[in-house]
């Protein structure tokens, strides 16, 4: 079973109301990616979830993102796939116009695909938004830029599950 279809599975199974609680809290987002993390590696994939953190740099703010980073070997090959459980969310932007709103509506909820793929995608939704925004002569905030996306997947990342098992751990001792 390839990758997308495995997590897509793995996300009917949680069941949808724990899917549709992911924004009220990041213990919910928190808690739905450890567990894709686990039984994922039950599969045997190579994945983690990964903590990227930045600081602000000239106009773009600094922050956090949490996501699953795969490793997945495929023919002797390996290839980084990404896997965002609230891909879509972080593209919202205030009043946009229909042709941005129809772009935003074809991005999956969850993404899962390829860093190339990946890379692909946040250039068009930078170009898309700032389209969307001098079409209604709104300033492009620094937020929405490339530079700002990247920071959030690309940024030195911690792996998070490098300190659950340090926790884990303790807790046998």
């Amino acid at each position: 079973m390839d990758l997308f279809s495995m997590v897509h599975l793995l996300l009917l199974s949680m069941g949808e109301t724990d899917l549709h609680s992911v924004k009220s809290g990041p213990y919910n987002a928190n808690c739905i990616r450890y567990s894709l993390v686990k039984l994922l590696g039950l599969s045997r994939y190579d994945d983690d979830v990964c903590v990227s953190r930045w600081q602000r740099s000239g106009k773009v703010p600094g922050g956090d993102h949490q996501y699953i980073d795969v490793v997945n070997y495929n023919n002797g090959n390996s290839e980084r796939v990404i896997i965002d459980i609230d891909f879509r969310s972080h593209f919202k932007i205030a009043r946009a116009v229909d042709s941005y709103d129809r772009i935003l509506h074809s991005l999956p909820v969850v993404y899962v695909g390829s860093l190339t793929q990946f890379k692909q995608l946040l250039h068009l939704m930078v170009e898309a938004a700032r389209s969307s925004l001098r079409q209604n002569s709104m300033l492009f905030p620094s937020w929405r830029s490339l530079a700002y996306l990247q920071a959030k997947w690309y940024s030195d990342t911690t792996l998070a599950s490098i300190l659950l098992l340090a926790i884990s751990n303790a807790k046998d001792i």
